[in-house]
């Protein structure tokens, strides 16, 4: 089996639900097409419309809504460098551990 045309004349689809183009089916499709008429009792219109919008869903991605991310202060102090604030809480656990450690030092002296 060759190639199928499928002729059907054009409207403008701005006036009409449905437009009328020419469709040339390879022959696995064609035989896919034919199947899915029997199986589902519809006829050729019903069924290739049916197939066309199943195809192209699947491809379709939805356009997520745009988003404004609004900047907010951060509360660091003239100097400090935003990107090193992780430094600059492992400094201050060391100094935090490192103080601790000497009071307990010093309690146990006494």
């Amino acid at each position: 089996m060759g190639p199928v045309d499928c002729y059907h004349d054009a409207s403008d689809c701005k006036h009409h639900d449905a437009m009328r183009t020419t469709v040339t089916l390879e022959s696995d499709v064609e035989r896919l097409l034919k199947k899915a008429m029997a199986a589902e009792q519809r006829s050729f219109k019903e069924t290739l419309n049916s197939a066309i919008r199943r195809g192209l869903a699947d491809n379709v991605r939805e356009v997520p809504p745009r988003y404004h991310v609004s900047p907010k202060p951060m509360g660091t102090q003239p100097g400090q460098d935003p990107s090193r604030l992780q430094d600059q809480a492992s400094e201050d656990e060391v100094d935090a551990f490192l103080a601790l450690d000497h009071r307990l030092r010093q309690r146990d002296r006494s």
